[in-house]
């Protein structure tokens, strides 16, 4: 299921083609996942079909980085975080969460 290289896990599961996100609203939670990750997005296709839209499901590659290698949208979320596990963030950009 995951292959290392380098010293890093990676997944060996064939991502999915998934339709982009264009935008992200602040008023639900936010699951941040790999969207590279064939499979962290299954999983999310699964959650998905259980929440409905009461929670955004978003590939942590679409958000700006910023200086401190944070996520611009939830700067208590760092790329390093989402690369380990998926984050799960409230509207108000707190994390839930952190592995």
């Amino acid at each position: 299921m995951f292959l290392r290289k380098n010293g890093e896990e990676k997944c060996d599961v064939p991502p999915l083609l998934t339709a982009p996100i264009k935008e992200i609203s602040h008023d639900r939670p936010v699951m941040v996942y790999d969207g590279d990750c064939g499979f962290c997005q299954r999983w999310i296709l699964r959650w998905q079909k259980i929440t409905g839209d009461k929670i955004q499901y978003v590939p942590y590659q679409f958000f700006a980085i910023d200086d401190k290698e944070k996520l611009r949208d939830f700067p208590k979320i760092s790329i390093d975080d989402c690369r380990k596990a998926v984050q799960f963030a409230l509207p108000d950009g707190t994390p839930v969460f952190r592995t």
